[in-house]
């Protein structure tokens, strides 16, 4: 006899946009139509949405494939909050689409290479939620990649590429802290920035541009994290024990009409703040596009239930 999950009544997000509140439905149905347990209201205030599940689910792993639970608790180290209870927010994603990956490197080097065109020759690590260390002698603040694979080129040199991934996402407010550091021309981020060459000012004095481009206004919200994503690794080349090349990775679904060039400028606007040398370490990438170079690379071959749930679960 078919397992009655028990409901309780799923509300609409008023703030949500169309896309996003597709993409919330997508997930709901997803929690009670695979992973099978109840939804549970978002917060002790608010009504339940759909995308969230009691502690006890959570904790169990039901947010991630299956296969690999028990080696993503361990990954996580006592980690609790929304990566685990969240189905709709991104903190997951990354352990869905790279957490396996790390059981094939050789294949993982094959795909890395087809996507970026960069000298991957071998794959020594993937790392969910990384930050070079200690943090002072980069960008000193708690920028860290959703994802960060550390390879060495066809040279022998240690190189990496750093992922953001965004599922609903979009851009964000800037805290206090933060908005220091962007008014402060002595910062780290003043410094990684002039110092990379991989910006153009277009004629502008380096305090004008940054805080024109980063501070606290809308555009500033909307290119922020890509720029303090793409700079972290730039600070990697700029230290002897960092790298010697970088590459910043967006990812998102097609979907986000925030980031796709259809419907939004946001990609466009940054790359526009790149010069020649700024375009070649920057990458944008959809959630469509990675997931067929996974299938053209084999790595169906690595879990073979995978790339489907990865279809199933995020694809609209």
């Amino acid at each position: 006899m078919e397992e009655v999950i028990q409901r309780i009544p799923i509300r609409d997000y008023k703030f949500d946009a169309p896309w996003q509140a597709a993409a919330r439905r997508k997930q709901s149905d997803f929690r009670e139509k695979e992973m099978r347990v109840p939804a549970v209201p978002n917060t002790e205030k608010s009504g339940c949405y759909g995308n969230v599940i009691s502690a006890d689910d959570a904790s169990r792993g039901v947010n991630f494939y299956p296969p690999y639970w028990d080696e993503i608790r361990t990954d996580l180290k006592g980690k609790t909050g929304a990566i685990l209870s969240n189905v709709l927010r991104s903190e997951h994603i990354p352990y869905n689409v790279f957490f396996p990956m790390r059981h094939d490197l050789a294949k993982a080097a094959i795909l890395f290479r087809a996507l970026t065109g960069r000298d991957v020759a071998t794959v020594q690590d993937i790392i969910i939620e990384y930050a070079p260390s200690p943090k002072e002698k980069y960008l000193d603040d708690q920028t860290s990649f959703d994802t960060y694979i550390d390879y060495m080129n066809s040279q022998g040199e240690r190189c990496g590429i750093g992922i953001e991934v965004k599922y609903t996402g979009q851009g964000y407010r800037i805290g206090k802290g933060e908005l220091l550091k962007v008014n402060d021309r002595n910062s780290t981020y003043y410094r990684v920035t002039k110092d990379s060459g991989c910006f153009d000012y277009g004629g502008k004095p380096e305090e004008e541009f940054i805080i024109d481009n980063f501070g606290d206004h809308e555009r500033g919200n909307d290119l922020r994290q890509l720029w303090r994503n793409h700079i972290l690794g730039l600070s990697m080349m700029q230290h002897p024990e960092g790298v010697k090349e970088f590459l910043s990775v967006h990812l998102y679904p097609s979907f986000n009409e925030h980031f796709n060039p259809k419907t939004s400028s946001v990609l466009a606007d940054y790359q526009s703040l790149l010069n020649e040398k700024g375009r070649r370490t920057f990458l944008s990438l959809t959630f469509e596009s990675l997931f067929e170079e996974m299938m053209h690379c084999g790595m169906d071959e690595i879990e073979k239930g995978w790339l489907p749930y990865l279809n199933r679960r995020y694809i609209l």
